[in-house]
Formats: C-alpha cells, structure tokens, sequence
C-alpha cells in the first residue's frame, strides 16, 4: 500500500499529515492506528491531525471511527480541515461518535491547532 500520510511524535504530540487526494479506507485507518500504537507506547497522548489532504474517508472507515482503537491512546483530538465537507463529517464524528470526554476541536488555521492540543500533554 502507498504511503498516504506521515506519522510522527514532535514535541509530545503525536502528527498525522494526510497527503493530498488521500481516500481514509478501512484499511488504511488500520495502517495508522497500528503506526499511532508504535509511537505512544500505551501512554495517551495528544493527536494534531492535518485532514487538509484528505479527499473523503469511505463508510467502511467511518464505521470504525466508534471503536475504542480509535480513542485508545488518546488524550485529545485537533483536526485540520480546508474544506466545509471535511468539516461537517468532523464535526458529525466529534458530536455523534466519539465519546463527549474525550476533548476534540475542529481548525482551520494549523497555529491555532497547535496551540490548543499544547494543553493536553502529558506531564
């Protein structure tokens, strides 16, 4: 499978930069859970993660969003977005499946991102 995002730990903060064009598959979520396990080592840490890329994540994916591998390891979301429809989707994901306390905020603007996942490292 052709790499469609980079993962790395900077800072504390774990970072997913989706390429352009990318299509979130079940598949490829998988990919990045396991890579996102890698880093975090079993200690939640906070997630700064670039959908600018992204095209549109396929129903298959979207089904997996519930699912506690996605929040495991996890102490808080930022999500990038440049376009409305990445938004609504984010914002449905944020108000209708993940769990109200984990701490997510949908940006447009990467500063502000950053700025605000800062508050939730780990100490």
């Amino acid at each position: 499978m052709q790499n469609k995002f980079k993962i790395f730990k900077e800072n504390g903060i774990i970072h997913y930069v989706w390429g352009k064009g990318t299509i979130i598959d079940k598949e490829l979520l998988e990919e990045a859970l396991k890579k996102r396990a890698k880093l975090t080592k079993g200690i939640p840490h906070p997630i700064f993660s670039d959908f600018r890329g992204v095209e549109y994540w396929t129903m298959d994916s979207r089904s997996m969003i519930g699912a506690l591998e996605v929040r495991k390891d996890v102490s808080a979301y930022a999500v990038l977005v440049s376009s409305d429809a990445m938004e609504t989707i984010t914002n449905w994901v944020k108000n209708f499946v993940l769990d109200e306390k984990l701490p997510t905020q949908i940006f447009s603007r990467e500063e502000e991102a950053l700025k605000w996942i800062e508050q939730y490292k780990v100490k």
